[in-house]
């Protein structure tokens, strides 16, 4: 009995070493390297959008169009280049963890094994008593050394049912982990596709831009000017559409993002874009790539859509069941028909913004949504209203 003592002993030191020691392979220095990569891909992304954002504040002319368009898809390219290295490095993560959970899982049944010969020679110790050891052992020495281990091991045995269960609780929070990358990498999946498609779009505006104004300043302003004036019909037009409905401002309501950006490129009744575009900002302009799924920010029925063809501007607007109204500018697309009754989360339309692309016009200076909210018959800052 001594001698399976001590084997068991022999195996239990050797599951005392993490199993994470075992899962190493170089993957972790990968995945160190992966991140330095992400790290000065976003450095140059940063630096790009600073550049971008210059250009933004600068007169818009034609020149000054084409560079933005060219800084834009340099942006793109730079974002794509993120998107294909955080998959990397998010697959290697994926591949030391389900490395590690196969240790893990080799280790929980080491232990088990281990668990239930301790179990055993408990079990024969007390069966036998201290008396019969004392009686078996042929020296007084060979006594204290089974008294010794048998001591030991049950001392041990309430830390291996603790050391069993930390285990299971790890396993399952690496197998929950796993899944979060899963979901990770699909997503990063979905933006490489948006970002590919908008790169396209970018690419071919720019020939477009070049070709309709027949690269001279004048008729480039002449388009400008005209995007002006539908701009601001269609601000009229959403005026006189939303002045129906309920007067009386309903207090401060929470909205949903309509997509998942945040890069705010203009704010409302923001200065700088009047100063640009010689027209007052009604809503919030957020960067996101063309063809971007808008999601209804709230329950409500789709009163008006607009579609502004090759040229035109693109809109649609929403009355909402707690008293606001939302508009959507630029649209590439629509995903619903006026008089739909949509919920919160449901697609709505597509965003556009690229100029020169239908549903755009020319009043704009790069992919992004136009978003707007009403209450009690007046525009709002929408920054007052999403959650």
């Amino acid at each position: 009995m001594g001698k399976r003592i001590l084997a068991c002993f022999v195996v239990f030191g050797l599951l005392l070493v993490p199993f994470s020691a075992f899962a190493q392979n170089g993957l972790e220095d990968l995945i160190s390297g992966k991140k330095g990569e992400l790290k000065e891909l976003q450095k140059q992304i940063d630096e790009q959008e600073k550049l971008l954002e210059q250009k933004r504040k600068e007169k818009l002319n034609l020149a000054n169009q084409l560079a933005i368009i060219e800084g834009q898809i340099k942006a793109t390219e730079l974002e794509l280049q993120r998107i294909a290295t955080q998959s990397q490095e998010l697959e290697l993560e994926r591949r030391l963890l389900n490395k590690r959970l196969v240790d893990a899982e080799e280790e929980i049944l080491l232990n088990k094994l281990f668990l239930r010969e301790v179990l055993q020679v408990s079990y024969e110790q007390k069966r036998l008593g201290t008396l019969e050891i004392l009686l078996t052992a042929t020296t007084f020495s060979e006594f204290m050394t089974r008294l010794e281990y048998i001591n030991t091991v049950e001392g041990k045995l309430t830390d291996l049912i603790g050391r069993l269960a930390d285990l299971l609780s790890t396993l399952k929070e690496r197998k929950v982990e796993v899944g979060e990358i899963s979901k990770q990498l699909k997503d990063l999946q979905t933006q490489k596709e948006l970002e590919q498609g908008s790169l396209e779009v970018q690419q071919g505006a720019k020939s477009k831009i070049l070709t309709v104004t027949k690269s001279q300043e004048a008729e480039y302003e002449a388009r400008l000017e005209e995007s002006r004036q539908e701009f601001l019909a269609v601000s009229a037009e959403i005026t006189r559409l939303v002045s129906g409905q309920q007067r009386v401002p309903t207090g401060l309501k929470q909205l949903l993002w309509p997509i998942s950006s945040r890069t705010i490129t203009a704010h409302y009744l923001d200065p700088s874009y009047q100063k640009i575009f010689g027209i007052p900002h009604t809503g919030l302009d957020i960067a996101t790539p063309q063809g971007t799924p808008i999601r209804a920010p709230a329950d409500g029925i789709v009163t008006k859509i607009k579609d502004g063809g090759e040229r035109g501007l693109s809109y649609l607007l929403i009355s909402h069941d707690n008293g606001l109204a939302t508009a959507y500018l630029h649209l590439s697309g629509f995903a619903v028909s006026t008089g739909t009754y949509v919920v919160q989360g449901q697609v709505i339309a597509y965003s556009g913004g690229t100029p020169g692309t239908p549903g755009a016009g020319y009043l704009t200076t790069g992919p992004h949504l136009h978003f707007e909210v009403w209450d009690g018959g007046e525009r709002r800052n929408p920054l007052s209203y999403l959650v």
